[in-house]
């Protein structure tokens, strides 16, 4: 009983911490992504869209000092009634405005992963088909190299054989010489 747990232990063993065996790599996809040639595609459509949002803000931003201008300008003359309304209408001008950066900033981000999405999808699926492509050729090198392994102990085998059929030999030449 003890020499067939043995053996099932001598025979399992081998494969249980080949299993344990754990192979890792490491990409770097940011720096893969950045190397991908249709990031360049995705670079023009955000540099057009960043350029036409700095237009709008550029725009705005003009509006607002050309308001700030002309109320510094005349409200020594304005009665304080109309003094609050165009400071009120500047500070909604200057709200607006920072509103609208914080929308472009965050359409921007959208807009980015949106574009760069389908690619960082293409990397996945190139990645998952060379792990796949690894993984096959690893465990044809693992079938090599059982093969070779199995060769081996069959040779090992033989040469225990021939060596077991030559002192075999040299017992029966003893055995003849004494007669």
């Amino acid at each position: 009983m003890t020499k067939k747990l043995l053996l099932v232990l001598a025979l399992v063993m081998p494969f249980i911490l080949s299993a344990q065996e754990v192979k890792m790599g490491y990409v770097n996809s940011q720096e893969v992504l950045m190397l991908m040639p249709e990031l360049s595609d995705v670079e023009k459509q955000m540099a057009d869209f960043n350029e036409k949002n700095q237009k709008y803000l550029q725009d705005m931003q003009k509006e607002i000092e050309d308001k700030m201008a002309k109320f510094e300008k005349e409200k020594d003359t304005m009665t304080d009634a109309i003094r609050k309304v165009q400071e009120e209408d500047l500070q909604l001008l200057y709200q607006r405005y920072q509103t609208a950066q914080q929308t472009i900033y965050q359409e921007y981000q959208q807009q980015q992963q949106k574009l760069i999405q389908p690619l960082q999808e293409k990397l996945q699926k190139a990645l998952e088909q060379a792990t796949k492509e690894l993984e096959r050729k690893e465990k044809a090198v693992v079938n090599a190299s059982n093969s070779l392994d199995n060769m081996k102990i069959n040779i090992n085998n033989v040469k225990g054989e021939i060596g077991q059929l030559e002192k075999e030999v040299s017992q029966c030449e003893k055995e003849i010489n004494q007669f």
